[in-house]
């Protein structure tokens, strides 16, 4: 009986270690699916921006057209906890200009945000998500800057708020 106990202790105590290493470590899985995302976001503006400026005499400095949260509703409150995709989701021109459309389940939405100031545009790649339906977002943001000669610059990087929430 003293044996049983003892392995159901040890048992117990790996457990208490191993269950939170998982949830860390599903919960940067799901962060890096985000990062994924706005790369893809940003490589779609960039290809915007070259396909502006071939065989065109005048371009203007500028990213497609804002786009608000696609999908319109949050991802968790699917059965699985995912958005699955749909063409028709996706159909709007500013998704098309970008070539952006998730083509495996995703926990996310998207948002495309740019204007012109100046001589300059900027645009801010959004992806946000709910993951466990508790009203706390994850919010992951990349930004660049197209100058009149036409450099696209990037921000620093991604910025994120509650990545892991």
């Amino acid at each position: 009986m003293l044996e049983l106990s003892a392995v159901v202790s040890v048992l117990g105590v790996l457990a208490a270690i191993a269950v939170p290493a998982l949830l860390r470590h599903i919960r940067r899985s799901r962060a890096a699916e985000a990062a994924e995302m706005l790369d893809q976001m940003y490589r779609g503006s960039a290809a915007y921006v070259v396909q502006q400026t071939e065989g065109s005499g005048t371009v203007a400095v500028s990213f497609p057209a804002s786009e608000g949260p696609t999908p319109a509703e949050a991802c968790c409150h699917h059965d699985d906890g995912h958005c699955h995709p749909d063409e028709a989701t996706w159909a709007s021109p500013t998704w098309a200009a970008l070539g952006f459309a998730p083509v495996t389940p995703h926990r996310y939405q998207f948002s495309y945000l740019s204007a012109e100031q100046g001589t300059a545009a900027h645009f801010t790649a959004r992806v946000t998500g709910d993951l466990d339906c508790d009203n706390q977002r994850s919010v992951f943001e990349r930004t660049g800057t197209l100058d009149q000669e036409l450099n696209l610059q990037p921000g620093r990087g991604i910025f994120s708020h509650s990545p892991l929430e």
